[in-house]
């Protein structure tokens, strides 16, 4: 359901992929409703790979309550709680 939430603010705020429209900049997202020890890597390791990719320098991790940043490879990842998320803009 959190997934789903995200999808819609994302459209409804105007993006597509992960690109707003009319707009260059590309940042990759990931929605998870916790992290824990066990997932963790597996939901943030391919971030700064992706970004790379993308030619940006950021990513973010929409999560239910948890919040920090921290770099990676060069990329600043964000982990924000989704209401926190949703507020923004």
């Amino acid at each position: 359901m959190l997934e789903t939430m995200v999808f819609t603010e994302l459209k409804r705020r105007g993006y597509f992929v992960i690109r707003k429209r009319g707009v260059g900049a590309w940042e990759p997202y990931q929605v998870c409703l916790n992290l824990t020890t066990e997932n963790a890597t597996r939901e943030i390791s391919s971030l700064p790979t992706v970004a790379k990719f993308l030619g940006c320098d950021r990513a973010t991790v929409i999560v239910l309550d948890e919040e920090k940043e921290f770099s990676t490879d060069g990329v600043k990842i964000r982990i924000v709680p989704a209401w926190k998320w949703l507020l923004e803009e």
